[in-house]
């Protein structure tokens, strides 16, 4: 097993894994897994039809051998939600909306857990139109990662460059 670094076609550098009994190769991405807390059904009931139609979206994409999606979920004692709001109070804002903010993110934590989510997509490099050739796994492993870079920014979310 190797792993490549590469630039999708909007600049952004991804890893790529080569998995070189099967002739596959692999993209882990991270996705936003959100929570369902503060949250209405009918906001919860859309981010789950989303899901699904992402995931048909990855059984139309060409090449990929298998999709794996892990939910990571661990206990947050509130750390983050107190940055959060921290992070939101501007200068100059009413003091009664801060201390409401404040006392929000104080009390609301008990039993909140920080959730990540990866999608892995594994393309299989015969379904990619990728044959090894004179180059070798150098020449494969360019032309795959031109190929998955070519389809990633439509698989992910933001579609936009890195600012810098």
């Amino acid at each position: 097993m190797q792993v490549w670094t590469a630039q999708d076609a909007i600049g952004r550098v991804y890893g790529l894994v080569e998995i070189p009994q099967a002739k596959q190769w692999a993209v882990v991405l991270r996705v936003a897994a959100q929570t369902g807390s503060l949250v209405d059904l009918d906001t919860r009931n859309v981010w789950v039809a989303s899901w699904g139609e992402y995931l048909a979206q990855l059984g139309q994409e060409g090449g990929v051998a298998q999709a794996a999606a892990v939910v990571e979920t661990a206990p947050d004692p509130g750390q983050s939600l107190a940055a959060h709001v921290s992070g939101l109070v501007r200068d100059g804002v009413p003091a009664f909306a801060a201390r409401v903010q404040y006392a929000a993110a104080a009390e609301y934590p008990t039993g909140v857990a920080e959730t990540i989510g990866y999608v892995s997509l594994t393309y299989d490099e015969h379904n990619l139109g990728v044959t090894r050739g004179r180059g070798g796994v150098q020449a494969a492993a360019h032309a795959v990662a031109e190929e998955i870079g070519r389809r990633l920014p439509g698989l992910c979310w933001p579609q936009r460059a890195p600012a810098g």
